[in-house]
């Protein structure tokens, strides 16, 4: 009888160590890629109302942050946002005239996806932290291109060039077994 309490706490402690170890393991293998960016003007317009601000197309070069951080490319685990924001290069200019703005990334085989954005944007701001989308993207950083769209709602008249940049870092976790 006190051997099998004994067998039982040791396979229970056993478990507990392998589940901790697995958790620990996945943490070491968890990183922020670089910092990625995207500039895009809005153009001076008397049209209010939802805008295609800029669409750009991009090589995915994922492969020195990977090696990097020891993980190859079979094995991703996971791509999700940790962070996006906007902001204004041009002096003297704030996102008043923006109402919204999202970013989408597209591939021809997977379909375009809204990755972040932000509804309502305060006044007299320069600088915004976009909402994510929290879904695993992956599927779109393997890809050996995608574009980047940045749209928007003005919600006034623009009357001058306006530059921006927006930034997006990624969260990749890699996977132990290849």
């Amino acid at each position: 009888m006190k051997t099998t309490k004994i067998l039982i706490i040791i396979i229970a402690l056993a478990g507990i160590f392998a589940t901790a170890c697995d958790e620990l393991l996945g943490d070491l293998l968890k990183f922020n890629s670089e910092w990625f960016s995207v500039e895009f003007t809005i153009e001076p317009s008397d049209e209010v109302g939802d805008l295609v601000f800029s669409t750009e197309e991009f090589e995915a070069n994922l492969d020195s942050v990977l090696d990097a951080n020891g993980v190859d490319r079979e094995n991703i685990a996971s791509a999700k946002l940790s962070d996006a924001k906007i902001s204004i290069l041009t002096d003297g200019c704030n996102f008043d005239p923006v109402e919204s703005v999202e970013l989408l990334i597209e591939t021809p085989g997977l379909g375009s996806t809204r990755i972040a954005w932000l509804d309502s944007i305060p006044d007299g701001v320069t600088m915004i932290e976009l909402e994510l989308n929290m879904d695993d993207l992956q599927a779109y950083l393997l890809e050996t291109q995608f574009k980047v769209t940045a749209a928007g709602t003005l919600s006034e008249k623009v009357d001058k060039t306006v530059e921006l940049v927006a930034d997006i870092r990624w969260i990749i976790r890699g996977d132990l077994t290849p």
